[in-house]
C-alpha cells in the first residue's frame, strides 16, 4: 500500500529526489494555494492519513475508513 501511495504522490509532485522531499514540496504547494479545489488531492491525503493511522494503531481505523483506503488504492488509480 505504501508504494501505491508514493506512486500517487508522484502525480501531484514530480520534483524532489526522495518521497519525503516530495511530501515537503506538496506541503509547500498546499500552503501556496495550488490545490485549494482539488478533490483528487483531498482523497489522496485521506488515504495517506488512514494508512498511517492503521500503521500506528489499527484498532482506530473504522470499517468506513478502511473502505475509503481500499477504494482509494484499488488498481493504480484513486477512485472518487
Amino acid at each position: 500500500m505504501e508504494s501505491r501511495l508514493y506512486q500517487h504522490l508522484s502525480q501531484f509532485v514530480v520534483s524532489g529526489s526522495t518521497n519525503n522531499n516530495r511530501y515537503s514540496v506538496l506541503s509547500k504547494n498546499i500552503r501556496d494555494g495550488l490545490f485549494d479545489v482539488s478533490e483528487e488531492l483531498h482523497v489522496f491525503l485521506l488515504a495517506v492519513t488512514v494508512f498511517k493511522l492503521k500503521e500506528t494503531d489499527a484498532s482506530k481505523v473504522s470499517g468506513e475508513l478502511q473502505e475509503i483506503l481500499d477504494q482509494s488504492l484499488r488498481g493504480n488509480q484513486l477512485e472518487y
